[in-house]
């Protein structure tokens, strides 16, 4: 059987216990995890890391202040070296169909209702980390390609 992959994901949650539950979930399934409280603090944090530390999936809330997680998947999606990081938007609003369809015209890859099913999140970051992951070697595969034609 092959070794279950681990991935680096940001949880953008404006409430604490929810910040705690979604960390323990993600860290008891082997993923590492970083938090942010508002879609303020999780652009600062992105922008503090370099490419190679970036998350593998992000989750955020909706209902946050001063920026809500609409906002900030629109800022990650305009950003060129954060649009390729998966979102998953993980509210209690995504009971009505409008919420759902605005989460993934701002850029969500996908979502969750609250309260969240610990194996449906797991498994959800556990595709998207691999869909991640497997863009990452395809951009390195292509710049050797092309560093390989200069050298020809």
């Amino acid at each position: 059987m092959p070794e279950k992959k681990t991935y680096h994901v940001l949880v953008v949650e404006d409430n604490k216990l929810t910040t705690l539950l979604l960390q323990k979930f993600l860290e008891a399934g082997g993923h590492t995890v970083s938090t942010a409280y508002d879609g303020v603090q999780a652009m600062e944090h992105l922008e503090l890391l370099d490419d190679d530390n970036l998350p593998d999936c992000i989750t955020t809330s909706i209902m946050m202040s001063p920026k809500d997680g609409f906002e900030t998947c629109k800022e990650i999606k305009s950003t060129e070296r954060l649009m390729h990081i998966p979102i998953i938007v993980v509210s209690s609003q995504l009971v009505d169909p409008d919420n759902q369809i605005k989460a993934l015209s701002c850029g969500a890859n996908d979502f969750l209702c609250k309260p969240v099913e610990r194996t449906i999140l797991l498994k959800k970051v556990e595709i998207f980390g691999e869909l991640n992951q497997l863009r990452k070697e395809n951009s390195d595969m292509l710049q050797k390609l092309k560093n390989l034609r200069q050298c020809v």
